[in-house]
């Protein structure tokens, strides 16, 4: 594993230990709920027992990978179990986010991330 792909995981999974409880609100939040969230990064869900982190582009683009080339950062999380791409071959999902009525594009991030788990 290269020095940049390392540096990426573990800026990827720093994020999400220091802010997944702070700045991801469940899908189904609540609005005084979403008020209370000062710099949201996006949302969480529960998938099949797992914890998944549903990432607002902005958020993945300028602080989740930032200083990466996003092509490279999304190759390197779908390789390593971490990035769960949509069935339409892009590296984003679109779910509905009850919390905000209607779909969003987002990147999901499971929680391999939060253990450092690597794959591939």
């Amino acid at each position: 594993m290269g020095h940049e792909e390392k540096a990426l995981l573990n800026q990827v999974s720093s994020y999400i230990q220091s802010y997944g409880g702070s700045r991801f609100p469940t899908i189904n939040a609540q609005p005084e709920d979403l008020a209370k969230v000062a710099t949201r990064a996006g949302f969480t869900r529960t998938e099949s027992g797992e914890v998944q982190y549903l990432i607002e582009s902005g958020a993945f683009k300028n602080e989740l990978c930032k200083g990466t080339d996003i092509k490279f950062a999304t190759k390197i999380l779908i390789e390593h179990g971490w990035l769960i791409h949509g069935g339409d071959q892009r590296p984003t999902q679109k779910p509905r986010i009850p919390a905000l009525g209607k779909a969003v594009r987002v990147y999901v991030i499971n929680s391999k991330s939060i253990e450092g788990e690597l794959h591939g």
